[in-house]
């Protein structure tokens, strides 16, 4: 699953379920983040962050980001919410 903000279920190598262990269809783009609101959600949080910090807080925001789950095609049952990893 993509995040738990997102409005969206989608990973960066979907591919439509098929295999993809070369990364060929690797999404570099974050075009589906984009669409789905979240670049726009931080873009929005980093600038209050950076007015708060103008303001006397402590610090500005920080972000950590992580893979969340492995796209479909790796998944056992091929569904992205629903199996393990294979």
């Amino acid at each position: 699953n993509s995040c738990d903000f997102s409005t969206a279920s989608y990973s960066f190598d979907d591919n439509g379920g098929k295999e993809d262990v070369d990364l060929k269809h690797f999404d570099t783009t974050v075009a589906r983040d984009v669409q789905n609101g979240m670049i726009p959600f931080i873009q929005t949080a980093i600038k209050a962050s950076k007015s708060a910090a103008a303001a006397g807080a402590s610090q500005p925001i920080k972000l950590f980001g992580s893979p969340w789950s492995p796209p479909s095609w790796m998944k056992k049952g091929n569904h992205s919410m629903v199996g393990s990893t294979a």
